[in-house]
This record gives structure tokens, sequence and C-alpha cells, in this order.
């Protein structure tokens, strides 16, 4: 027998390990802190463990939180992991599968997804939008992947779009998907609505949104600009050789301040200016100008404004905490020159009586109680009067939906409302979404409405008996319409409760600075329309995209298949996919116990 001396000591790290139980994963452990563990050097397929087992292992497919947060729906998970996997016309599908305006929406929308994803509470949220305009801009350069858009199916009936806004491109993209003849009727002389009078150049290139439009024309769309309603005729007047109307006109009623009256030679609305630029318009504002409001439009406006010649400054009635606008709008936005007074607001203008200009007379505010919208409600402190030299008065106050474009007949505009989620009416034939029938208003929700909208158009033609609700991905509506477009049954989901960043295993990843192009110098990006933030790089999109956890999501990572101790985790030679051989598997749980993305479940 051998003597005591001959074994190998075990490290006293180790030791304490056996005795106390370890204090970290065994990923972070050095070999001196490894316990030693018992080795068999036969094949353990003969024992078929799978009998001990009471609880099973399996793979499954949760709700990432980024596609939870997305109002359009995007497969933010799949195109980032083709992407990490450099698979670019797979990354590239995947996008062009559910959204219809990615260069667009890459651009401008305030991405909820990364302020949901689960990589913010580890460092910094992955640069989605970032990786989104990448990948639209390079389908925007290969009309190739159209035809795979296209289900091949022909219908005889046409549907007529009243709006060429983000709504109303979204519900054409899916129904010319779908095979339907769509026309979009426009009352400007191009089409884009707010996409191409409402948010400027330097946010987004004109060129850009032509792009994005002409995927649509090669589509089969067909656009109408110049074309006007007439309210006399009302809804049956647009529903006239269609057999399905969807209405989209956008929010184009202006709300004004109340303190104006009707000053139109020095006071005009935001979207008016900004149409005006984006037209290419005779507009003079001269040296001094104010917008009145807190939102995106004062923000664009202003920043409008200064590329005009002018000087900018934005009063606002309550704290900058209370803005409606984006905060790296408002960043932008003094990193320019722009001036903001926060607690301000305005009282009447009057003329400058020893010489030219006017005046705007104000008052400052303090936050009293909260008002029907929870926000404290500005309150005028007496004696507080101040002037400020003006040339011209922005006012951006907030839009509204007006009817009275669309129809005169007062119980037509009484039920063209939404009865629902997918925008339908108590009108036969016709669907109404977008900016006007909702206070979401943004790009990215109102291309989810025009989604909902051409699925239930779908259904209702073709007398599917789909349901709807079941390709609902989230609270916010979202819609999966691949599974739609498919006539699959389920969301594809088994969990639709979004993974959480307490659901992670973080030990298996490190920290990672996030890739992005900081907007041009401000001296420079406030003389000119150029656009003011690059495009990243393909390769910052691929080191952005290894950033991403892929929640909830099953990357083959093959962690389940190194922990298991019974080697009952299988990988496909081909597919590389992994599956559980439950005749061995004892049910010990360490696989879903190590698996970083939470894409296993124990259950009995």
């Amino acid at each position: 027998m051998s003597k005591k001396t001959d074994f190998k000591v075990i490290p006293q790290a180790a030791l304490e390990n056996i005795r106390k139980g370890a204090s970290k994963p065994i990923a972070q452990m050095s070999i001196d802190e490894i316990p030693p563990v018992a080795i068999s050097w036969g094949r353990t397929s003969v024992f078929p463990t799978g009998s001990w087992r009471n609880i099973t292992p399996r793979y499954i497919n949760q709700l990432p939180p980024c596609r939870s947060g997305c109002p359009v729906g995007n497969d933010i998970e799949g195109w980032l992991l083709a992407s990490r996997q450099e698979r670019w016309d797979d990354a590239v599908r995947l996008l062009l599968s559910e959204q219809p305006l990615p260069s667009v929406c890459g651009r401008v929308c305030y991405h909820p997804c990364e302020t949901v994803c689960n990589r913010g509470e580890f460092d910094t949220a992955v640069n989605i939008g970032a990786i989104e305009r990448n990948l639209g801009d390079r389908a925007a350069r290969d009309d190739s992947y159209i035809d795979e858009l296209l289900t091949g199916e022909k219908h005889s009936e046409r549907i007529r779009i009243v709006g060429s806004g983000p709504a109303g491109l979204s519900a054409a993209w899916l129904l010319a998907r779908l095979g339907y003849s769509v026309e979009v009727i426009e009352r400007a002389p191009e089409p884009g609505g707010l996409l191409r009078y409402g948010i400027p150049a330097y946010r987004l290139p004109r060129d850009i949104l032509k792009k994005e439009i002409r995927r649509l024309e090669l589509m089969g769309v067909v656009f109408k600009c110049n074309t006007h309603i007439d309210p006399a005729t009302g809804i049956q007047g647009l529903k006239e050789d269609f057999d399905a109307v969807f209405i989209a006109p956008g929010a184009a009623g202006h709300r004004k301040s109340g303190v104006f009256s009707d000053q139109k030679w020095v006071v005009q609305d935001a979207i008016s200016f900004l149409t005006r630029v984006a037209s290419e318009e005779p507009h003079q504002l001269g040296k001094n100008v104010v917008v009145v409001g807190g939102g995106n439009s004062a923000l664009d406006a202003a920043r409008t404004a200064l590329r005009c010649g002018s000087e900018a400054t934005i009063i606002y009635r309550r704290t900058r905490q209370e803005m409606p606008a984006f905060h790296d709008e408002i960043e932008a936005a003094l990193e320019e020159g722009v001036k903001i007074s926060y607690l301000v607001s305005p009282d009447m203008i009057r003329r400058n009586p020893n010489g030219r200009g006017r005046f705007l007379r104000c008052v400052r505010n303090v936050l009293g109680k909260p008002d029907e919208s929870g926000r404290r409600r500005p309150e005028a402190v007496p004696g507080s009067d101040f002037e400020i030299l003006i040339d011209n008065v922005i006012e951006a106050v907030g839009e509204y939906a007006d009817s009275l474009q669309l129809t005169t007949n007062d119980e037509e505009t009484s039920i063209l409302k939404p009865l629902d989620k997918w925008g339908r009416t108590e009108l036969k034939g016709v669907w109404v979404g977008g900016d006007f029938t909702s206070w979401d208003r943004t790009v990215a929700h109102a291309i989810g409405a025009g989604k909902r909208a051409a699925m239930s158009i779908a259904n209702s033609l073709e007398g599917r008996d789909y349901d709807l609700d079941s390709s609902l991905l989230s609270r916010s509506n979202a819609v999966k319409v691949s599974r739609f477009v498919n006539n699959e049954k389920s969301s594809g989901y088994d969990r639709l409760n979004p993974v959480k960043f307490e659901n992670l295993n973080i030990a298996y990843f490190s920290p990672a600075e996030r890739n992005y192009k900081k907007e041009l110098d401000p001296e420079s990006r406030g003389v000119g329309f150029t656009e003011v933030t690059p495009d990243i790089g393909i390769k910052a999109v691929h080191n952005e995209a290894e950033r991403c956890f892929h929640c909830g999501a099953c990357d083959s990572c093959g962690n389940c298949h190194v922990y298991c101790p019974d080697g009952a985790v299988l990988r496909d030679a081909k597919t590389r996919d992994l599956s559980f051989d439950l005749d061995h598997c004892k049910g010990c749980g360490v696989c879903a116990e190590e698996c970083p993305r939470s894409a296993i479940e124990m259950a009995k």
C-alpha cells in the first residue's frame, strides 16, 4: 500500500472550496482553486443515468427585451447574431423580413430597444441603431433582396392608402409583399410625409429616403403625389373602386400657444417652417428666432434655423426634466449653439417704438401641482416679465389629427376612429393608423401601426381565420409579420416575458466599449444640412454585434456540452445544433445553471 506521502497534496484554496463550498463560478477559478474530481477512464454510456432523473432540461426560445421593446417588431437578436458571425446576407434578410424602412429607422428612431437592452445593466447598451442603419444601407445597394420579400401570390383586390408617411409606407410594403395592388395618395409633391418634409436632411438625407421608397416602387406600390382629397366626397369617395382603404395622413393640425392671436407676419408653426425649408422655398427668418415648445419638432426647428443663418433660442415652460424631446437631440442642439430657456412662457409681441424690430414679452414660471398629463403645471411668477428681441417666432407646441381634411360628413367623422390595435373602424373596409390615431408619435410606432393594419386588411380580404393576436410580441403591440406571411399560428417564442438581466449568467461576458461614431464637429455641422452622424463601418458593426448577450436564445456556444457530467449534450456535426440525450441525462441542472443566455429550463 502506498504511503500517505505518495499522494498529491490538495491545494489549500481547493480544500477550502470543498469544506465551505465555492464562493464563485468555476469559470472564474484559478487551477489551485478547483476541487479535485473523480475521473472514470471508461465509457459512461453503459450507465442509463436518465432513469435517475425527476426533472428534464430543454432548450427554449425566449423573447429578448430588445425585440419586446421595439414597436416595429424587428428580429434584433437574430440579425445581431448573423452580424456577429459575418453572415451579412442573412442579417439583411432578417432585417428586411420585418422592417420596411431600415435605413430611415437606423437614423431617426429613438431606439427603445437600446433602453431595455440587458447589456445596459452590465456596461452600456448595444448600439442597435448603428447596426440597423449599416445593414439597411447595405440592403439599399442591392435590389436582389426585393424578390425574396414577395410571396408570389397575386390578389385581385385593390387597396388605397392615404398618406405616404411611415405608417402608410409600412402598410404598403406589407400589402405589396402579400400580392395586393396598392395605391398611395399623397398631397405633397414627393412621397415620404413627415420623413420627407418634417425631419431635416441633416438627420435623414433625402437620397436615403428615396432609396427606401424606391424599394416599395420595385415591389409594385404606386405613388400618386400632388393628390388632394375633396372633403365633400368624404370617406365614401376614397373607397370608390377600392376594396379597402387605410387612412394615415399624419397629425396635420397645428396646435397654437394661444398668445399670438393672428400675427402671421412674425409667427409660424414648426411643421410649416420645416416643410418650406425641405421644399427649398424662400424663407426669411431674420437674425433672432425664438422657438416655443419642448418637443422634437422644437429641436428640429431651432437646429434648422441655425442652419438658415439665424440665432435660435428655445423657450419652454417647464424644466428640462419634463421636456418630451429626446435627450440626444437636446444635447446636439446645445452643442451647435441653440440656447434653451426653461420655466419661461410667451405672453405677447410688441413692436419696437424706437426703430425696427419687435420684442417678445415672456414670464417666468414655477412648477405647481401635477395636471392631467401627470406633469407639474407651470404657474406664472408675478412681476417676472422680461422681453426678448425677435425677428421671428416658431411655434412647436404640438400637432393633432384633423379629420376635416378628409371629410365634412359628421357621421363619418364620429366613427373614423380605431376599434382596436389593428386599426379597424366602424366604416366597412376602412382602417386608420399612424399619427392620425395615436399619441405615440414616433416613426417606429407609426411603422408598427401600418404593419398591424396591413395584416388586418389581408386577414379580412382573404377570409383568413388567422388569429392576429398570436403574432403579438409585447405590450407595445409589435407584431411578427413573418409568421403571418407564412401562415404560422404562433409567435415562435416559448416565453413572451422578456428575459431579465438577473436571468443571465454574466460570468461568461467581459466588459467591452460601445462602438459608435460621434457626430461631426458642432461648428462645422451647424452651417449646412450634411448628415451629422457618420456610419460606424463594417468592422465596428461586427465588434458591436459581438457585445450582444443574445438573451433567451441558444447560439450553440457549447457551454452545456462542456459542463454536462454525463456527456448527455450532443452536437450535430453539420448544423452545430445541440440536443439532450435523455437516456443518460440525470437532470442535475448544471447545463441550465451554466447557460449564459437563459436558453435552457429544467421542468418536471
